[in-house]
């Protein structure tokens, strides 16, 4: 914590500063539910005008067990509406995936159980999906309770360019095994088609985990079916605006596969790129194959064994698609290192190479992991995640981290740090509107066991040089700090013209403000903060001053 001592007068002289790009932390909404128990983002999704929808669960709304939550926030962080969804008072709900059209309409799909707990296959659950208006409105919702009246969810949702609902998960066809579920409903909740897929097998387990669709509203189902033990085979199947299945292409690696982490993502035109997690021998490695909207074998396969030493091992945990390449998210932990790196990857989607590969260490040079990327067509590539702090030992604390990138280059921008002073913070989804202005969601909390806060941040890419003011307005004037470099007490002097309302705030190098020494109104005159920095990190400060709409930057360093 940095403090202030002392408010003096000196002379002010005036100095100018260009610098590093940061991304600045414009405001943060942390949610905690009436009952101070768990809310969880499952997902978000953030439109053209910069308003963020989520979806998850709040519990014990009503003294029982999860129940559904759905809201929108606008671009300044209030919510504009929450409808909270419980369909009995002993039942849970919790939304997994959104989806939004043109007309500001949600839709969520999910699960929902008669049991408060349900923990297999062999549970009670349905699957469910719900439709929105603009006002927070339900306007419709449907469950799907296969023949055997167990284990159904929904998984992943879409909707088409005409405004028609796509969900795909799982449905239960017995002790231990399942079929991939997809349904398609019109904009008023209308089935238009239902496709049960039960796979090669009468004892083979089958799950759909993403839906997407082309710009000729032809639908793509991404699936797993399995094969022996851990071995699992990917399926890809394309069905024709009413149902009609065009295709099924199945890859087998012939390698165990990691389940939990798949991802997948599709061009205008159909060509579909799909995120795999293998292991081979102890060593585990992202895969990622494109299909063309025509079907066949993959039109390439870009494998990460390739590029690994004894040892080492990597991880993919998410993909993004941009016009200008393929990212993947993941994280990569060498031989002789007990922690793990965010790694960031891009591919040529004409022919799979690889472009680039870059590391983040996050400050503590713990384990760093991401669980977002958001790709622009601006050469901007998002990472949002969480980077493992030393400093609440043994705890073990994550502060939630945002990394901005050039995708042209693959060199990092800017990142931030947001650190809620909680036990664990991370950023699960990244959002970017027309404005080219960042919104993460994730989560906070205080307790491992039965404590998580809703967390929604918004950040804007601002140039230190873009905010300094080389002319500086007649109403102050603002000299460096001095002592700069400082490793103990240090003052920032400035002279205003006129009686004002001031804002001075000190900035670390991710952009997160660590103090405000000013915030009110101050007479005219000449005046100085003295502030005491030896308990700050060493490194690269900025202080910037902002009286009536206008605002000066200065750079300060702090040594050890």
């Amino acid at each position: 914590m940095l403090r202030i001592v002392t408010v003096i007068a000196i002379i002010a002289v005036s100095s100018s500063l260009t610098g590093a790009d940061i991304l600045r932390e414009e405001w943060a909404v942390v949610e905690d539910g009436q009952e101070h128990l768990k809310d969880v983002i499952q997902d978000s999704i953030t439109d053209s005008y910069g308003n963020t929808y989520v979806t998850g669960s709040v519990d014990g709304v009503t003294g029982g067990p999860a129940t559904l939550s759905t809201a929108k926030y606008d671009n300044e962080g209030v919510k504009l509406w929450e409808n909270l969804y419980h369909m009995d008072y002993d039942d849970l709900d919790i939304g997994l995936a959104i989806a939004i059209d043109n007309e500001s309409n949600v839709f969520v799909t999910g699960i929902h159980s008669d049991t408060p707990n349900p923990v297999g296959h062999d549970d009670d659950t349905d699957l469910f999906t719900i439709k929105y208006d603009a006002a927070g409105r339900i306007e419709w919702r449907e469950v799907y309770n296969g023949s055997l009246d167990v284990f159904d969810m929904g998984r992943d949702i879409a909707v088409d360019s005409e405004g028609n609902v796509l969900v795909t998960g799982v449905c239960n066809r017995g002790t231990g095994l399942s079929n991939v579920l997809t349904i398609k409903y019109d904009n008023n909740g209308t089935v238009l088609w239902e496709d049960i897929y039960s796979g090669t097998t009468i004892t083979s387990v089958n799950s759909g985990y993403f839906v997407l669709c082309d710009t000729s509203c032809n639908v793509y189902v991404v699936a797993l079916t399995s094969l022996s033990g851990t071995n699992f085979a990917l399926l890809v199947r394309k069905f024709d605006p009413a149902g009609t299945e065009l295709w099924l292409e199945e890859y087998d690696p012939e390698l165990d596969m990691w389940q939990n982490y798949l991802d997948a993502t599709i061009d205008d035109i159909g060509n579909t790129y799909i995120l795999l997690n293998l292991s081979d021998v102890g060593n585990y490695s992202p895969t990622v194959l494109k299909y063309c909207p025509t079907g066949g074998a993959p039109i390439w396969i870009w494998n990460g064994f390739d590029n690994l030493a004894s040892g080492e091992y990597e991880q993919g945990e998410t993909i993004s698609l941009s016009d200008n390449g393929l990212f993947i998210a993941g994280y990569f932990k060498r031989a002789a290192f007990a922690y793990t790196d965010i790694k960031v990857t891009k591919l040529d989607t004409d022919d799979g190479s690889e472009d680039w590969a870059t590391l983040y260490n996050g400050p503590e040079n713990r384990s760093d992991r991401p669980h977002a990327i958001h790709a622009d067509n601006e050469g901007n590539v998002y990472i949002g995640g969480r980077a493992n702090s030393a400093e609440e030992l043994p705890f073990d604390e994550d502060d939630a981290v945002l990394i901005r990138m050039d995708s042209y280059t693959g060199g990092i921008l800017a990142s931030a740090i947001f650190d809620n002073n909680n036990l664990w913070d991370a950023f699960g989804n990244v959002g970017v509107d027309d404005a080219g202005e960042i919104y993460a969601t994730g989560g906070t909390t205080t307790q491992y066991s039965n404590g998580q806060d809703r967390l929604i941040v918004k950040y804007v890419n601002t140039e230190m040089g873009d905010l300094f003011i080389s002319n500086e307005p007649a109403l102050f004037t603002l000299s460096p700090v001095h002592p700069n470099p400082t490793s103990g007490y240090a003052n920032i002097d400035f002279a205003l013209t006129h009686t004002e309302n001031v804002t001075l705030e000190i900035y670390d190098i991710n952009g997160r403000c660590v103090a405000t020494p000013v915030d009110g109104e101050m007479h005219e005159g000449i005046h100085s903060v003295s502030i005491d920095a030896s308990s700050l990190p060493a490194g690269v400060y900025f202080y910037s001053f902002s009286a009536q709409g206008e605002n000066c930057v200065r750079k300060m360093i702090v040594l050890e």
